[in-house]
């Protein structure tokens, strides 16, 4: 590869130096006490900090006696580093890139002449070729990507194989390796901080570290190690902390976000904080954007925002509220019996008549519970901030307007928009949504119970079915008046993309060898006899959901994450030796009201004891569980569990948390986007693939109280199966008819009439 710009010239000076310094493969030990050599030369030669490489080269040919007395003891060290530095200088490669890399962040253009310039040639070609299909992956090219290895390796998490054309895990790591290999060439960002590089830092760096220091707490060590490697970040690419770029700001933070979990959010904003406090305050540096997430979504609204005249009456409905699944006794449900004998017996007198019936609770659920409270939340704010409503509600009958409703629908789409036009997608204002319709659905609830006006209520009802997506079109009848035609309910937008991809074959490879690989991952440290650790229990977790949804029977979440293996009443029934388990959950605790009861094979058995013996020990104490706690994944209730009031230490793992991690850690290590509820889905997609006809075998592997929930959710699946059956019957058909060849002897018609 050609080195045609910003050949060597006299202008280069010791930053050039410390940048091919970083850029070279000397170790942290080596590399860091040079640095901080050839600043310790350049300040005593009274340079402030800056000496071209020529003159430097000439100094040290002969270094005079007064620059040895002022370097002191280590006189001949500082100049044998200097020596070294000029070594790496030497290195034709490792020059060019220090000086084409100067003053910008370099791109992966730049990797693929790094790599040109230092690999072999066979493996500059692939790694040349990886960065072209990275970059057309992105819809890019690449002098337009940065090559920093937070960079590339945010766009890595977020790839599959098959967006690479790799049709293999092993190929995809290879392109990942390789493309890294060649961004670590030119990314000098990458280094750790280490106490040696700090001290190496200019006393303007410093001054401004410890002024930010002092404004954190003792415990916010996370914010003071952003602050070092915020300092180390701009020093690599030479900026002034008094005049300091916005954009080197932003792409630092960009590199944090993608080493670090979303957590790790609060903790940015944290370091900026101090960082600004300590600018404003003592003038040493320049004060920092703030690291914001652009949020496409609706504003926080929290409940004890809600004036008291709305909050208060919704309270009181839900405190009286029951759950039909909730467990307590039959006698606290019906009154007393006057008879000792049929109270023994358990049988008690019926009220009768009205009586009672004002004070009768409601029956619902605890995510009911929840929706009705965000509805009224949503509809208050709407209704507050839309200037089209000049009466705002001042009681709970209030917000059951067509208007409120009206506004909360509107704002629930803006916010939509902003999502969809972010990610590139086309808005379409005829496309209704789900969540507007189930707010409006959950307000015309509220205002049943309330008992408002009819008229408002049917003004309320009607503009709740104008928003419904399930309404298709509008039928004229023979009578003259006007039906709405429905369609069938349908798998959402989201969950029907992530089942399509699992028509390919090397995405569904994938998806079977997951739990086996999680188990290996997991209980490698057990190996090795060490205690298993928050992700190795994590691993052996998912490995169980995965081998229990294709061995034993797709669960819920709320099932999944709640089973018990021992107890009064447990789920899991295992044998004592090696054989088939049985898997029970009895009905109250199922979403259909129907028990269920699985056979558990051999091999999930087998998983499910070693889990027990040396994992769940370990997480029950890192729950905060006790010993005597009979759920196979442990959790501490940190508020009431209103379903099951599991006591402090008796709870089990929420299902939110379970599936984050499940579905985190596919993606890590399989690159498969799927969680709980998907797995699910894709046990029935699975059968109907081998067998279009099974879906009665479906609907009951998935527990569905009604045949036309199975069909609704699989509809366009069967379309498709649909297709490619009748696509196999016509290619059957014409090789049947084309491989018969009929022959039929013609007779000329000139032999005829010579005859």
């Amino acid at each position: 590869m050609m080195m045609q710009e910003n050949t060597i010239t006299p202008t280069n000076d010791t930053r050039d130096l410390e940048r091919a310094l970083w850029l070279s493969k000397l170790t942290p030990a080596s590399r860091n006490p040079t640095i901080a050599s050839l600043r310790a030369i350049t300040i005593a030669l009274g340079r402030d900090g800056v000496l071209s490489v020529d003159e430097l080269e000439a100094i040290l040919l002969d270094p005079s006696v007064e620059l040895r007395a002022q370097l002191g003891e280590r006189a001949a060290q500082l100049l044998s580093d200097a020596r070294r530095a000029l070594r790496v200088w030497a290195d034709e490669p490792t020059r060019w890139l220090a000086v084409n890399l100067r003053g910008r962040i370099p791109t992966l253009r730049d990797a693929q002449q790094a790599a040109g310039l230092t690999m072999s040639r066979d493996d500059a070609k692939r790694t040349t070729s990886a960065l072209e299909v990275l970059a057309s992956a992105e819809q890019s090219t690449t002098k337009d990507i940065a090559a920093t290895e937070a960079m590339v390796s945010t766009i890595f998490k977020r790839l599959s194989p098959e967006d690479l054309d790799c049709r293999t895990r092993k190929t995809f790591e290879n392109k990942r390796s390789l493309c890294l290999r060649a961004v670590r060439l030119v990314d000098c960002s990458r280094k750790k901080v280490r106490k040696v590089d700090l001290a190496n830092m200019s006393d303007a760096a410093k001054r401004a570290l410890t002024a930010v220091s002092e404004r954190l707490r003792d415990h916010e060590t996370s914010a003071l190690a952003i602050a070092r490697r915020f300092v180390l970040f701009a020093d690599h690419f030479d900026a002034d902390l008094d005049d300091l770029d916005p954009g080197l700001a932003l792409s630092f933070y960009e590199a944090e976000r993608s080493n670090f979990s979303n957590s790790h959010e609060e903790k940015l904003r944290r370091f900026v904080r101090a960082w600004n406090e300590a600018a404003s305050a003592t003038g040493l540096a320049r004060e920092l954007p703030p690291p914001t997430l652009p949020v496409y979504r609706q504003a926080t609204v929290k409940w004890h925002d809600v004036p008291q005249c709305i909050r208060a009456p919704l309270d009181q409905i839900l405190e009286k509220a029951v759950s039909a699944r909730a467990e307590c006794a039959w006698e606290d449900l019906v009154s007393e019996s006057t008879d000792d004998e049929y109270a023994e017996f358990g049988i008690f007198d019926d009220a009768g008549g009205d009586a009672g019936k004002e004070d009768a609770a409601i029956i619902i659920e605890p995510g009911t519970k929840k929706n009705w409270r965000d509805a009224a939340k949503r509809s208050w704010r709407a209704a507050e901030e839309d200037h089209r409503i000049t009466s705002k509600p001042a009681s709970l009958a209030d917000l059951c307007d067509v208007q409120v409703a009206k506004a909360m629908a509107v704002g629930a789409r803006k916010a939509r928009r902003a999502r969809m036009e972010a990610s590139g997608e086309t808005w379409n204002a005829k496309e209704k949504g789900r969540y507007e319709h189930s707010l409006v659905e959950t307000l015309c609830a509220i205002a049943r119970h309330i008992g408002i006006d009819e008229t408002r209520l049917s003004a309320l009802e009607e503009f709740k079915v104008s928003i419904d997506p399930m309404v298709v079109a509008t039928k004229l009848k023979k009578d003259g008046t006007k039906t709405r035609v429905y369609t069938s309910r349908r798998i959402g937008k989201r969950h029907k993309v992530k089942l399509a991809r699992f028509s390919e074959e090397s995405r569904l490879r994938r998806y079977f060898e997951a739990p086996g690989e999680l188990w290996r991952m997991a209980c490698k440290g057990l190996q090795k006899s060490r205690r298993p650790s928050k992700q190795h229990i994590a691993l052996a977790r998912n490995a169980l959901f995965l081998r229990i949804s294709q061995y034993t029977g797709p669960l819920r979440r709320t099932s999944l994450v709640g089973l018990r293996h021992e107890g009064d009443d447990p789920h899991l029934i295992l044998p004592a030796g090696s054989g088939t388990g049985t898997l029970v959950i009895s009905a109250i605790e199922t979403k259909t009201l129907s028990e269920l009861h699985i056979q558990i094979d051999p091999g999930t058995v087998k998983m499910i004891k070693y889990y027990i013996a040396h994992f769940l020990p370990e997480a029950r104490r890192l729950a905060g569980a006790c010993a005597k706690n009979p759920h196979l994944f442990p959790g501490y209730p940190r508020k009431d569990d209103e379903v099951s009031k599991h006591a402090p230490g008796m709870g089990h793992m929420c299902k939110e948390k379970g599936n984050n991690t499940f579905r985190n850690q596919l993606w890590r290590h399989f690159r498969i986007d799927l969680n709980l509820h998907v797995m699910r889905h894709l046990a029935g997609k699975i059968i109907l693939d081998q067998d279009p006809s099974a879906m009665e075998l479906v609907r009951v592997l998935l527990d569905h109280r009604r045949i036309e929930t199975t069909q609704s959710y699989y509809a366009e699946v069967n379309a498709i199966i649909a297709q490619h059956r009748y696509l196999h019957l016509l290619k059957k058909s014409q090789r049947s008819v084309l491989a018969k060849v009929n022959f039929k002897i013609m007779e000329d018609p000139a032999c005829r009439n010579t005859g």
